[in-house]
């Protein structure tokens, strides 16, 4: 399953995905859970580390938000997410 995550991580729904999420699944981050990259939590780290999550490139950029690129995607690949991972779930 792809796990679209739309809230900031201070918000209960944040924290309520990512209670949600199995070994099966991916999260993309867009939005203001972007802003997640700037303290990057443990359980987000393992994800990271495991290539199971990634962030908007734009919704960074539009935020004056900076990480490496080794987990941003582009709207061509967040496409290419929704294709691999059936079904989706936006929070």
């Amino acid at each position: 399953m792809l796990h679209i995550l739309r809230h900031s991580p201070s918000s209960t729904v944040f924290d309520n995905c990512l209670e949600s999420i199995d070994d099966s699944s991916h999260l993309l981050l867009i939005e203001d859970a972007v802003y997640a990259v700037v303290k990057l939590e443990p359980r987000l780290a393992e994800l990271k580390t495991q290539g199971r999550v990634s962030v908007l490139a734009s919704d960074l950029v539009a935020r004056g938000l900076n990480t490496d690129n080794s987990w941003q995607v582009d709207y061509s690949g967040f496409v290419k997410l929704t294709g691999l991972h059936c079904p989706s779930f936006t929070w």
